[in-house]
């Protein structure tokens, strides 16, 4: 049998939380200019400023975590697919094109991501030390598709191909 290494596990880099500290440093700076201002008009915007900020990140957050506890389920309940494979037909993002997608197939199975369109799963593409940088590449990929992650259904293979499967995990032949 042959041997794979781990190069990607979405449980131990999930980015689902990445934005909130930058939404707590804004909401302690609006704190900060609201405990400053004198101006009652100005407070009141702050004020508004402060509840939407923190509706937003509430909602942003939550969204983040159901998902990744939806694919956390799939895994446990052997809910995924894996493909192992050659890489085939492959396209590298162009960084000049602002919705290019790096593209692959593995034994008929397409996958597609770009560093600019933040997803669950595996999006790094070559130009940003990506490991999926050309054909030939030996993979192994364990993946949910996109679709029956949103319908929390299993789906055929033809969905995933127009609708796109996010990579959960990535192994490179030894």
């Amino acid at each position: 049998m042959e041997n794979y290494n781990l190069v990607y596990d979405y449980f131990e880099n999930a980015s689902t939380f990445e934005n909130t500290g930058f939404i707590i440093s804004c909401t302690i700076v609006a704190f900060i200019i609201y405990a400053i201002v004198k101006d009652v008009q100005y407070k009141i915007g702050i004020l508004v400023f402060l509840v939407v900020s923190f509706l937003f990140s509430l909602m942003y957050n939550v969204l983040g975590f159901r998902t990744y506890e939806k694919i956390e389920q799939r895994f446990e309940d052997d809910n995924f697919r894996t493909v192992v494979g050659v890489v085939s037909e492959y396209l590298p993002r162009i960084p000049e094109e602002k919705g290019s997608m790096e593209t692959f197939l593995i034994d008929s199975v397409a996958f597609s991501f770009s560093d600019n369109m933040k997803t669950e799963g595996y999006n790094t593409t070559c130009n940003e030390g990506g490991l999926v940088c050309g054909n030939g590449q030996q993979l192994k990929i364990e993946y949910i598709s996109t679709f029956s992650l949103l319908i929390e259904n299993d789906t055929s293979n033809f969905m995933g191909t127009v609708l796109g499967n996010q990579i959960i995990k990535i192994y490179q032949k030894e």
